[in-house]
C-alpha cells in the first residue's frame, strides 16, 4: 500500500459484467452436506445454494468465485489518489475507459497505472511519474474500470466462505418456516458472523 491512502481514495459504484462461471459449492457438495442421496429435490436445493452464495457474498462484501466487473466513478482521483476496486480480491485490470472534455471515449494507457492487488478492496495507484486524464465534467459514470474479482476458481474459494454457504442453505432447505426460536436464530447467526466476519475486506484472509 503506497502511504495512508484512506483520505485518497476514490471509491465507486459497481457492475457485474460476466457472472461467474460456477458457484463456491456444487449441488453434489450440498446435497452431500444435506445428506440427501435422491433428486427430488435438487432444485429447491439449488434455490436455497444460490440464495445463501449471494446473501454471503453480501456480507462479507467479497467476490467468491472470480467473475468480471464493472467499477464506475464520475470523475478521476485528486493528484496522487487511487481508485477502489470493490469485491475483492482484485485479480487483473482489464482496461479503464473514460470520456474526456470533449466527450470523446479514450482507453486510458495501461502504463499509467498499477494494480495493487493486495490490497482489500483493490487499489489502482497511478504509476511513478503519471497523472490521471481529466475527465468530462459532469458527465455521470464517465470513467469505467473492467477488472476480474474473486478468489480464482471454485477450488480457490476460501473454506470459511463455502462453510458458510452452506450453513445458510442448509438452514434455509431445512427449515421453511419465517421464525424459528431464538436459540436457533442465535446459533445460527453467531456462526455466520464467526466465519464471514473474519473474510471482511481488511480482515484476516
Amino acid at each position: 500500500v503506497q502511504g495512508d491512502w484512506s483520505s485518497d481514495v476514490c471509491s465507486s459504484d459497481l457492475q457485474q459484467v460476466t457472472a461467474p462461471a460456477a458457484g463456491p459449492v456444487t449441488l453434489a457438495e450440498m446435497k452431500e452436506w444435506l445428506r440427501v442421496d435422491h433428486s427430488l429435490e435438487d432444485s429447491r436445493i439449488q434455490v436455497a445454494l444460490d440464495a445463501a452464495v449471494r446473501w454471503c457474498e453480501d456480507q462479507a462484501e467479497r467476490a467468491f468465485v472470480k467473475r468480471r466487473v464493472r467499477a464506475l466513478l464520475d470523475a478521476f482521483p485528486d493528484a496522487g489518489g487511487a481508485i477502489e476496486l470493490p469485491l475483492p480480491r482484485a485479480i487483473q485490470v482489464y482496461f479503464v475507459k473514460y470520456y474526456d472534455d470533449a466527450g470523446t471515449d479514450i482507453t486510458l494507457d495501461p502504463a499509467t497505472y498499477i494494480l495493487d492487488e493486495v490490497s482489500e478492496p483493490g487499489l489502482l495507484w497511478l504509476a511513478p511519474t503519471k497523472t490521471w486524464p481529466s475527465a468530462q465534467a459532469g458527465r455521470v459514470n464517465g470513467v469505467r474500470v473492467e477488472y476480474e474479482a474473486g478468489y480464482g476458481d471454485p477450488a480457490e474459494v476460501d473454506p470459511r466462505a463455502k462453510q458458510a454457504v452452506q450453513l445458510l442453505a442448509a438452514h434455509w432447505f431445512e427449515n421453511r418456516e419465517a421464525v424459528l426460536t431464538h436459540t436457533i436464530q442465535a446459533e445460527l447467526a453467531l456462526g455466520l458472523k464467526a466465519l464471514l466476519g473474519q473474510l471482511w475486506p481488511g480482515k484476516l484472509r
